[in-house]
């Protein structure tokens, strides 16, 4: 009879228990603590290079951000960090969503002309640039480069990046009068910026290099491919595989003239570079061994040619 009691007992003590413990109010944790954490999450793991599950805590992030206010900032930011970790991952179209998504809630929060609008445009330009969306890539490209004319000026960094960007756009879309216009422009900011931004610089004389190789303008596109890799052997960039790519641009600007031996020099030299930078296993090394490779065989080297080819296919990541 006791033992019933007591089990009686315990059982009615232990729904008393949950019945309090049910009525205890459970504090929701603060939507912008919460934020912060899973944004500090995926910043940490981008920073590592754990590009997944930076995106899995970006988009936590995000999904907590649209419980702030519609003036809270924070939803553009985390769109922003979530649209770089889908470029480094290659999907771009997200990547394009996410920033097209920013760029409107962006034009809610501040200025259609201000600065944060203008950075904005300029990813978005990139991302449409990397997609071959020429055409797209001008359309925002324009009005950012306008926008940091006005607020920045003419002289400064951000403007040339811009307009860098823009130069390509039209580039993209033959509009080589327009590219060289907008590449010059750049130039003139990066030579007047010191040797800190020297990479810049040499990109810009590359690119405008190719601008007119592709325009047919090719004395003045050897002239810059020239000008890029003495700016960067200047100022010490034989580290950076910059150098290789200006090498090989300028190999293929010489294996278009059939001038053959300079351009196998060319190719030599930016392999070497870019094996000594990338490492042998790089795409980047994989398309410079084939060209390579193109430039002997056109001469009537095979077994040379079918070497290098070779030394391509095995540098190639298994299916």
């Amino acid at each position: 009879m006791a033992r019933a009691w007591l089990a009686t007992w315990i059982a009615l003590a232990s729904a008393g228990c949950s019945s309090v413990a049910q009525d205890v109010p459970r504090h929701a944790e603060d939507p912008a603590a919460a934020w912060q954490k899973q944004f500090e999450r995926g910043e940490r793991f981008q920073r590592s290079g754990f590009q997944e599950s930076a995106q899995r805590n970006y988009e936590r992030a995000l999904s907590l951000a649209r419980a702030l206010p519609e003036s809270d900032s924070r939803r553009v930011r985390t769109r922003v960090a979530l649209a770089e970790v889908y470029v480094q991952t290659g999907e771009l179209a997200k990547a394009a969503l996410q920033l097209e998504a920013a760029l409107h809630e962006q034009r809610r929060l501040s200025d259609d002309e201000s600065e944060a609008v203008a950075d904005l445009l300029t990813r978005l330009g990139k991302v449409y640039i990397a997609q071959d969306r020429f055409a797209a890539a001008q359309s925002v490209l324009r009005p950012a480069v306008d926008i940091r004319r006005a607020e920045l000026g003419d002289r400064d960094l951000e403007t040339a990046a811009s307009a860098s960007y823009l130069a390509a756009a039209f580039a993209g879309l033959k509009d080589y009068a327009r590219a060289e216009t907008m590449y010059q422009s750049a130039i003139a900011i990066y030579s007047a910026s010191g040797p800190a931004h020297v990479q810049r610089l040499a990109l810009a004389y590359n690119n405008l290099a190719r601008v007119y190789r592709a325009a047919g303008r090719i004395e003045q596109a050897e002239q810059y491919h020239l000008q890029a890799i003495r700016t960067g052997s200047e100022y010490k960039l034989e580290g950076n595989p910059n150098l290789g790519v200006f090498a090989r641009d300028l190999a293929a600007l010489y294996a278009q003239q059939g001038r053959s031996a300079e351009a196998e020099e060319a190719y030599r030299i930016a392999l070497a570079q870019l094996e000594d930078t990338l490492g042998p296993s790089h795409p980047q090394v994989r398309e410079t061994l084939l060209a390579l490779a193109a430039q002997l065989s056109a001469q009537g080297r095979e077994a040379e040619a079918e070497k290098l080819r070779q030394r391509a296919a095995n540098a190639a990541p298994a299916p």
